[in-house]
């Protein structure tokens, strides 16, 4: 926001042109997401371009106007709801229990287990490379933090610095981290994600650690082979958790705290499940309570975790 409105424009000089010419700007800002030289080229959703513009200018110039209300200074009004662009409605996903049995069936130990994680924990994908500090075997719980890497990018997964992120774990989950952790530290591995190759050679067993994308294709050809419906697929997994929480417990406070969202208004997209669910109780014939639960017994995972 700053790089496009210029870090010496005075805030009274920035009016409803200056915005617009920003949202415009960075609309045009393409990204990669991998560093192959014919990458294709992506462009920033209308969601994330009101978030990195309006999200952060407006709360900074309400703070101002409300300081300079008493010297008489006035910043120019900003209609803001006329600037912002218009984002879709929100996917809210459920996965039937045959539709998650059929995608974990094509999934090996390494993406079984990623799957696992997101269906019942609604993580972002990012926020399955936790660093191994973050696993705490006495909660069990993992502790999300939004850091910086070395470099100076900030990590995948949080999208904002709002602290860390504590997520309660199942025994059965944390087991299966602790095993992984341990192994992965042993071989010098920064994160529990990797698979097992034998040496032609020596007949030794290696651990290869998956990139980002590399696990995110692993559970994208899963779900192709599966026949997993259409659509983002692995964010829906966040959908269906929170959805699914919300409506076992009727609480959207749990649902909020499961997904880590900083604000409960960006929990109310799940309150679909709770309304659906009163109808049917208020006997509308019309409506049918859905029993989708990531608790769902899974198939069996494959043996080969290169799927």
């Amino acid at each position: 926001m700053i790089s496009l409105i210029g870090e010496n424009t005075p805030l009274k000089q920035i009016d409803p042109a200056t915005v617009s010419d920003a949202i415009r700007k960075r609309r045009r800002m393409p990204y990669v997401k991998s560093k192959a030289t014919d990458a294709k080229r992506y462009y920033p959703s209308p969601a994330t371009v009101n978030r990195d513009i309006i999200e952060h200018l407006r709360p900074v110039l309400r703070h101002a106007a409300f300081l300079w209300a008493k010297r008489g200074l006035k910043l120019q009004p900003i209609e803001w709801g006329r600037l912002r662009l218009e984002e879709p409605a929100g996917l809210v996903k459920i996965y039937g229990v045959d539709e998650q049995a059929a995608w974990r069936a094509e999934c090996g130990p390494t993406t079984g287990l990623a799957l696992d994680l997101l269906m019942t924990y609604g993580m972002r994908f990012g926020e399955l490379f936790f660093e191994l500090g973050d696993f705490d075997p006495e909660g069990p719980r993992l502790n999300i933090a939004s850091r910086l890497m070395p470099d100076g990018e900030r990590r995948k997964g949080r999208k904002r610095d709002n602290g860390a992120h504590v997520l309660p774990l199942r025994s059965g989950h944390a087991r299966e981290i602790a095993a992984r952790l341990a192994r992965a530290r042993t071989a010098g591995l920064e994160h529990i994600w990797y698979v097992e190759e034998r040496d032609e050679e020596t007949g030794e067993v290696q651990l290869t650690a998956l990139t980002y994308y590399g696990l995110q294709s692993r559970l994208n050809s899963a779900a192709d082979r599966a026949k997993v419906s259409p659509g983002r697929r692995i964010h829906g997994t966040r959908h269906h958790a929170g959805t699914t929480i919300l409506r076992n417990s009727g609480n959207l406070k749990l649902s909020q705290r499961l997904l880590g969202h900083a604000n409960i208004q960006s929990t109310m997209r799940y309150a679909h499940a709770l309304e659906e669910d009163l109808r049917a109780a208020l006997g509308d014939e019309d409506v049918e309570v859905s029993r989708n639960s990531p608790e769902a017994t899974p198939a069996k995972s494959g043996t080969d975790d290169g799927k």
